[in-house]
């Protein structure tokens, strides 16, 4: 899901959209490693390094909905410390750029 987002906002933008990542590190909610070829586990966070276009990227992935649930949207980190915000409501999408 994130990946598709990245990939249809630099699609949009006119950019390269050739992705090529690699695992770095992979954890359950509880912190415990997740195994390669692992389909079952729902919730933990991920490390993944790589380029998207000519973009370096370093995308830390936390997927866990939290009481309430049903929680989506990404932050991406920019080199300059400002940071783009897009959440998914059932309204539309919202992007805000923070300084």
């Amino acid at each position: 899901h994130v990946l598709a987002m990245l990939r249809e906002t630099l699609h949009a933008s006119g950019g390269d959209t050739a992705l090529s990542l690699s695992l770095r590190v992979a954890k359950d909610r509880l912190g415990h490693d997740i195994a390669p070829g692992d389909t079952s586990t729902a919730e933990g966070e991920a490390h993944l390094q790589g380029t998207l276009g000519t973009i370096p990227l370093n995308i830390w992935l936390n997927k866990y909905a939290g009481p309430a649930g049903g929680q989506k949207g990404m932050r991406i980190g920019l080199r300059d410390g400002r940071i783009i915000t897009l959440d998914r409501a059932p309204e539309g999408e919202v992007v805000t750029l923070q300084d």
